[in-house]
């Protein structure tokens, strides 16, 4: 599930993904994490105070 919130965030179809070559899809993958792992950092944040 959160796979396919970050490919929405990142404005991609997951069939888009999965027809991209294998650099490039490493590249968006990368680019998941990064992002899932700054917005997961955003809501402890938040939930600290």
């Amino acid at each position: 599930m959160l796979a396919y919130y970050a490919l929405i965030k990142l404005k991609m179809l997951p069939s888009t993904l999965f027809s991209l070559p294998e650099n490039e899809k490493a590249f968006v993958i990368a680019a998941m994490k990064i992002h899932s792992g700054k917005e997961a950092a955003a809501i402890n944040k938040i939930k600290k105070g």
